[in-house]
Protein backbone atom coordinates (compact mmCIF):
# COMPACT_ATOMS: atom_id res chain seq x y z
CA UNK A 1 0.00 0.00 0.00
CA UNK A 2 2.79 2.38 0.88
CA UNK A 3 4.50 1.84 -2.47
CA UNK A 4 1.24 2.48 -4.32
CA UNK A 5 0.52 5.58 -2.26
CA UNK A 6 3.99 6.92 -3.06
CA UNK A 7 3.61 5.98 -6.75
CA UNK A 8 6.53 3.54 -6.49
CA UNK A 9 6.49 0.34 -8.51
CA UNK A 10 6.81 -2.92 -6.61
CA UNK A 11 9.09 -5.46 -8.32
CA UNK A 12 10.54 -8.85 -7.40
CA UNK A 13 13.12 -11.10 -9.02
CA UNK A 14 14.47 -14.53 -8.25
CA UNK A 15 13.20 -18.02 -7.58
CA UNK A 16 9.92 -17.01 -5.99
CA UNK A 17 9.04 -14.70 -8.89
CA UNK A 18 9.65 -17.53 -11.35
CA UNK A 19 7.59 -20.13 -9.48
CA UNK A 20 3.94 -20.27 -10.67
CA UNK A 21 2.93 -21.66 -7.28
CA UNK A 22 3.61 -18.24 -5.76
CA UNK A 23 2.36 -16.02 -8.60
CA UNK A 24 -1.07 -15.47 -7.08
CA UNK A 25 0.38 -14.46 -3.71
CA UNK A 26 2.81 -12.01 -5.30
CA UNK A 27 0.05 -10.43 -7.39
CA UNK A 28 -2.12 -10.22 -4.29
CA UNK A 29 0.67 -8.47 -2.41
CA UNK A 30 0.79 -5.85 -5.16
CA UNK A 31 3.88 -6.81 -7.13
CA UNK A 32 3.63 -5.24 -10.57
CA UNK A 33 6.72 -6.80 -12.10
CA UNK A 34 8.09 -10.33 -11.80
CA UNK A 35 11.63 -10.81 -13.10
CA UNK A 36 12.66 -14.34 -14.03
CA UNK A 37 14.61 -16.58 -16.36
CA UNK A 38 13.05 -16.51 -19.82
CA UNK A 39 12.40 -20.27 -19.67
CA UNK A 40 9.92 -19.75 -16.82
CA UNK A 41 7.87 -17.00 -18.49
CA UNK A 42 5.37 -19.33 -20.23
CA UNK A 43 4.53 -21.12 -16.97
CA UNK A 44 4.11 -17.91 -14.97
CA UNK A 45 2.14 -16.32 -17.80
CA UNK A 46 -0.21 -19.30 -17.84
CA UNK A 47 -0.74 -18.93 -14.11
CA UNK A 48 -1.33 -15.17 -14.42
CA UNK A 49 -4.07 -15.85 -16.94
CA UNK A 50 -5.78 -18.23 -14.49
CA UNK A 51 -6.02 -15.92 -11.49
CA UNK A 52 -8.32 -13.04 -10.60
CA UNK A 53 -6.99 -9.97 -8.78
CA UNK A 54 -9.74 -10.19 -6.14
CA UNK A 55 -8.83 -13.80 -5.35
CA UNK A 56 -5.11 -13.00 -5.32
CA UNK A 57 -5.63 -10.22 -2.78
CA UNK A 58 -7.70 -12.52 -0.57
CA UNK A 59 -5.02 -15.23 -0.71
CA UNK A 60 -2.25 -12.76 0.12
CA UNK A 61 -4.24 -11.42 3.06
CA UNK A 62 -4.75 -14.97 4.31
CA UNK A 63 -1.02 -15.75 3.94
CA UNK A 64 -0.05 -12.66 5.93
CA UNK A 65 -1.97 -14.05 8.90
CA UNK A 66 0.04 -17.29 8.89
CA UNK A 67 3.17 -17.82 10.98
CA UNK A 68 5.60 -19.04 8.35
CA UNK A 69 6.50 -20.71 5.09
CA UNK A 70 5.29 -24.13 6.23
CA UNK A 71 1.79 -22.88 6.89
CA UNK A 72 1.74 -21.00 3.58
CA UNK A 73 2.83 -24.15 1.75
CA UNK A 74 0.03 -26.12 3.46
CA UNK A 75 -2.47 -23.46 2.43
CA UNK A 76 -1.26 -23.60 -1.17
CA UNK A 77 -1.37 -27.39 -1.15
CA UNK A 78 -4.91 -27.28 0.11
CA UNK A 79 -5.74 -25.02 -2.80
CA UNK A 80 -3.96 -27.39 -5.19
CA UNK A 81 -1.76 -24.58 -6.51
CA UNK A 82 1.46 -26.39 -5.69
CA UNK A 83 0.17 -29.68 -7.07
CA UNK A 84 -0.81 -28.04 -10.36
CA UNK A 85 2.52 -26.22 -10.59
CA UNK A 86 4.40 -29.44 -9.85
CA UNK A 87 2.46 -31.21 -12.61
CA UNK A 88 3.74 -28.53 -14.98
CA UNK A 89 7.27 -29.16 -13.65
CA UNK A 90 7.59 -25.69 -12.17
CA UNK A 91 7.86 -26.08 -8.42
CA UNK A 92 11.13 -26.76 -6.64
Amino acid sequence: RAARAADIGLHICGEMASDPAFTEILVGLGYLSLSMNARRIPQVKERLLEIRAKDAKALAKQCLKLSGAGEIRKLLESRRVLKEAAARGATA
